[in-house]
């Protein structure tokens, strides 16, 4: 694969505000967003050569939501689907 993958999924209002903190890494494409029931997921690509830095911006900012007692919000890395 030339690519990794990462989607984070939850409330919109709370998708917004955690991707303007996220830390993404050079080359770094933001798709989205798109309805998941009662959420919306947002889909992150980059080259597979900054993969590493794409998961420690995505642990980085779940972080900081945690030490401020905010929602978490699902972050899965290199899904198997996208369903």
């Amino acid at each position: 694969p030339a690519s990794r993958v990462a989607t984070l999924t939850g409330a919109p209002d709370l998708l917004e505000g955690a991707l303007a903190t996220l830390q993404l890494p050079p080359g770094a494409e933001v798709l989205g967003p798109v309805e998941v029931a009662d959420d919306q997921r947002y889909v992150i690509r980059v080259p597979r050569t900054v993969g590493a830095e794409l998961s420690a911006a995505l642990v980085l900012m779940q972080a900081g939501r945690s030490a401020r007692k905010e929602p978490h919000l699902r972050v899965d890395v290199d899904p198997v689907s996208l369903d």
